[in-house]
C-alpha cells in the first residue's frame, strides 16, 4: 500500500528537498491519530524523530469552537 508511514515520509523528504527546506527547520509535527502517522515503529512521526530530535506529542483535533 503506498499510504504507509514511510512512503508517506519520503514524499514529505522529497518536497522539503525540492523547496530546499532543511530539516532543523521543522520545530514540531502535529497530525490525528492515524497508525500510519502515529505508529512507535514505522511511522511518519517515528520516521521525522530518525531524521531529526524533535518533541512529537499527540494533539488529536485541537480546534476551539468558540
Amino acid at each position: 500500500s503506498p499510504f504507509i508511514g514511510e512512503n508517506i515520509f519520503k514524499l514529505l523528504d522529497k518536497k522539503m528537498s525540492h523547496r530546499r527546506i532543511p530539516w532543523n527547520n521543522c520545530i514540531g509535527f502535529g497530525c490525528d491519530n492515524a497508525s500510519v502517522m502515529v505508529g512507535i515503529h514505522t511511522g511518519v512521526g517515528t520516521h521525522i524523530k530518525n531524521k531529526i530530535p524533535i518533541h512529537t506529542s499527540l494533539v488529536v483535533h485541537a480546534i476551539s469552537f468558540t
